[in-house]
């Protein structure tokens, strides 16, 4: 039966934010923004943000003026910022 599958691949399924921003902070730290659009947007968000934290990455939960909702992640290392976006965005 189709409902009886298990996933074989323990990776987290990449969170797909539809913008990403990143942006220098001081000393070689870095921030990011995924924000996420539409009406599943909040949940999507909302989503992200458990996964995110959960992972040890300091967020907050903030909404946009153009009804978007966004994780920002950081101030964080730039070997944090890539690990982030690689295992949360692009994998």
């Amino acid at each position: 039966m189709a409902d009886e599958l298990v996933p074989t691949d323990p990776a987290p399924a990449p969170l797909r934010p539809n913008r990403i921003s990143i942006w220098p902070i001081d000393d070689n730290r870095y921030g990011i923004d995924f924000t996420y659009h539409g009406a599943t947007g909040y949940a999507d968000a909302e989503f992200a943000n458990t996964i995110i934290q959960s992972a040890g990455l300091p967020t907050t939960f903030r909404q946009e003026l153009d009804q978007a909702w966004s994780v920002r992640i950081g101030p964080i290392p730039r070997s944090a910022m890539a690990e982030a976006l690689q295992r949360f965005a692009f994998s």
